[in-house]
């Protein structure tokens, strides 16, 4: 089902954010007070609008208290988005997402009422250590606070044993969720206790993100 958002702030991450919001089927209003840069948007978006987010009064014509997630992408000046989430608290915005660029940015941020503070260069360095440390994880998906779901070449200890002798459950709390055979385009979907791993197959693992460090320390 489609959602409502607004992306205030079009650079790199708020650009990219809006447009994969829409190609994803959502109704998205993205923000700039950058002339050139809201046109650009237009055929990327639902809506683009030229505003300056740090008037309250335009951003009370915005009606962005109908949306599902308001997300600042904004960086610095740091008065920007620290402006711009305080008016959106007091219109009354359910759902407010914000960029930090800093642990300080983000504490400032929080204690205004941000829902959720996004470090997108952190994340994305933290996401990239953990796959260049552990080459036989091909990517990684955090599905809820202190979980993931990942796929992962089988480990050689893994090769020729059967997922009821793994023991993947109960021995680790981790779920398989599917198995990718090489050359074959349809994964094999919630397999089955006797299916039996082979060199080559990528497993896409759900757990917690400790079940799933032990998991890497079996090849």
């Amino acid at each position: 089902m489609s959602r409502k958002f607004a992306v205030i702030g079009l650079g790199m991450f708020g650009g990219s954010l809006a447009r994969s919001l829409y190609e994803l089927g959502n109704d998205v209003l993205a923000v700039d007070n950058v002339k050139d840069i809201a046109q650009k948007m237009q055929d990327h978006c639902t809506r683009a609008v030229i505003a300056d987010a740090t008037d309250k009064d335009t951003l009370a014509e915005l009606s962005l208290q109908d949306m599902d997630v308001v997300i600042i992408g904004l960086g610095a000046p740091l008065d920007t988005s620290i402006l711009t989430t305080l008016y959106l608290k007091e219109m009354g915005v359910k759902e407010i997402w914000a960029k930090a660029v800093s642990d300080e940015h983000a504490t400032i941020l929080k204690t205004l009422g941000a829902n959720r503070v996004i470090h997108p260069e952190k994340e994305m360095a933290e996401k990239l250590a953990a796959t260049l440390s552990t080459p036989l994880m091909m990517d990684q998906l955090e599905v809820a606070e202190g979980y993931s779901i990942i796929e992962i070449t089988c480990p050689p200890s893994f090769i020729d044993k059967s997922i009821m002798d793994l023991q993947l459950r109960n021995k680790y709390g981790v779920l398989m969720v599917a198995v990718k055979k090489p050359g074959e385009d349809t994964p094999i979907m919630l397999p089955t206790p006797d299916y039996v791993l082979r060199s080559g197959d990528v497993m896409v693992l759900m757990g917690s993100e400790k079940s799933l460090e032990d998991i890497f320390g079996t090849g």
